[in-house]
């Protein structure tokens, strides 16, 4: 009779499987819900949809959304005007940031670096800072790159000066803003010193003209988050 072989166990071989096992276990799932992201400030298609539930509410409303609009911060903002969503580019950086298996928040700072921030591409080109929340524990900041494709950067003051002057049209209807009408509703809604010179006021319009173009391109469809 011939004798069967036993293997010998390799205590060092079924180290590296438990091991495998244990971190296989302890990987990170990070949710879109853990991603936070101000619309308001980065995405185009979202600021148009508020405008055109307007037309759907109250106008009492309008102030509401005045009120929201003036949390802006008056530095240079980034905003993504690609056809993706909130919830699309959130699930899209949680799905690119689990493919990188973190076990932990410590792995993802250690990724981040000592810059603290990376940067993501998504299908569209469109480009993302990925970073530690500075308001939160255990959260993770998005906002559009300034790098092109798919990036509008504009003067935090300026988005909320073409906002409120679509805002506080009578059923967002679109009208070419005088320098006159612009600096009064910075004045009476804003809180914001007047625009001066026509210069910083074709700034502005840039702008508005991009705003309008979505409006008209939305025209009366839901609104897709």
């Amino acid at each position: 009779m011939t004798a069967k072989s036993v293997k010998t166990p390799n205590k060092k071989s079924d180290k590296i499987v438990f091991l495998n096992r244990f971190y296989m276990i302890a990987v990170m799932k990070i949710s879109s819900s853990e991603i936070h992201f101000n619309p308001w400030k980065h995405h185009l298609t979202f600021i148009c949809n508020e405008l055109l539930n307007l037309k759907r509410i109250a106008p009492e409303a309008r102030l509401i959304m005045l009120d929201r609009i003036k949390a802006v911060n008056a530095n240079f903002v980034d905003v993504y005007t690609g056809h993706f969503s909130e919830g699309e580019i959130k699930q899209s950086i949680a799905d690119q940031l689990n493919h990188l298996e973190f076990k932990d928040y410590e792995g993802f700072r250690y990724w981040l670096g000592t810059k603290k921030y990376q940067l993501i591409t998504l299908n569209d080109e469109s480009v993302w800072v990925v970073r530690e929340s500075e308001q939160f524990l255990n959260v993770i900041h998005i906002h559009p790159s300034r790098k092109p494709p798919l990036t509008f950067r504009i003067h935090g003051n300026a988005l909320k000066t073409v906002v409120g002057l679509l805002c506080m049209q009578p059923d967002c209807q679109i009208k070419s803003p005088s320098l006159v009408s612009v600096n009064q509703l910075r004045k009476e809604f804003l809180d914001l010193s007047p625009v001066k010179g026509v210069g910083n006021l074709q700034r502005i319009m840039r702008f508005y003209d991009l705003v309008k173009n979505q409006l008209n391109i939305l025209g009366e469809t839901e609104p897709k988050y």
